[in-house]
């Protein structure tokens, strides 16, 4: 598990630093994303920063990260927040959030609440961890349920890669 100055430096790798690091790309806000949208995810790493990399698309139903589309897997009809199923990652958060959860696969646990600024207004966003696989992944949701950003921590690699989605889906 990891300690709260370990999330706090994962929360700044995930948020701070692609916003910093990609100042000369165009980020805007958008008021919501609807299941027809594709929302697009800039990829941040201490090793590389090469923008888009990845896709989340609710119309065909899959996810591509670094040029790999993994299908999303349908998730049961129990009223959460927001569930994603794939290979690459599943992210299950309820409607109401308590410590800890799980999809029947992983154990999710809710780290907080955040406020990040973004153009100009800010916006609540709820922080979930999930240890899956070899790596820890880092959720950032907002309170309408949009998948904000991820970080993921391969325990091989052991360096943060995050992704911010374009426009901020607020």
């Amino acid at each position: 598990m990891f300690s709260l100055r370990e999330v706090i430096f994962l929360f700044t790798c995930a948020i701070c630093l692609p916003l910093e690091a990609m100042a000369d790309a165009p980020v805007t806000k958008a008021s919501s994303v609807h299941a027809r949208d594709d929302v697009v995810y800039y990829y941040r790493a201490t090793d590389r920063s090469d923008g888009m990399d990845a896709r989340l698309s609710l119309v065909r139903n899959t996810i591509s990260v670094g040029g790999l589309a993994f299908q999303l897997k349908p998730c049961p009809p129990d009223g959460s927040l927001v569930c994603l199923k794939s290979d690459y990652f599943n992210l299950l958060v309820p409607r109401s959030q308590t410590g800890r959860w799980s999809d029947g696969q992983y154990d999710y646990f809710f780290v907080g609440k955040h406020v990040l600024a973004f153009v100009g207004s800010s916006e609540p966003v709820m922080i979930v961890s999930s240890t899956q696989g070899h790596s820890l992944f880092t959720f950032y949701v907002t309170e309408k349920g949009n998948l904000l950003g991820w970080t993921q921590v391969s325990r091989w690699k052991g360096i943060p890669a995050s992704y911010l989605a374009n426009p901020v889906p607020l």
